[in-house]
């Protein structure tokens, strides 16, 4: 299933798939930082691609908060705070105070 070792990067092949691979890229520290099949793309944890490589190498797979986020997610904590009126628990507290 791994078909190529590379200082930055391992090559695995897709499971289901013979003519397709992924890359798991590595980090200079020798840590996994990501892969490029779809599944952690869409979402941003560990692969089943990541867990081949750390059970055959060892490398151990990467915590959530090192993981980049999904495509298409941003960080929640940038979010600006909902204004009091669009707080559904805020609009339910001021129905009752009535």
């Amino acid at each position: 299933m791994i078909i190529n070792v590379d200082i930055h990067c391992i090559c695995v092949r897709s499971f289901t798939n013979d003519d397709q691979h992924y890359e798991v890229t590595l980090t200079q520290e020798n840590e996994m930082k990501g892969c490029s099949c779809p599944d952690h793309s869409r979402s941003a944890t560990a692969c089943k691609h990541m867990v081949l490589i750390n059970k055959v190498h060892r490398i151990p797979l990467p915590l959530p908060e090192a993981l980049p986020l999904p495509i298409g997610v941003s960080d929640s904590s940038a979010a600006p705070a909902a204004a009091p009126q669009d707080d559904p628990v805020h609009a339910l507290r001021g129905s009752i105070e009535r």
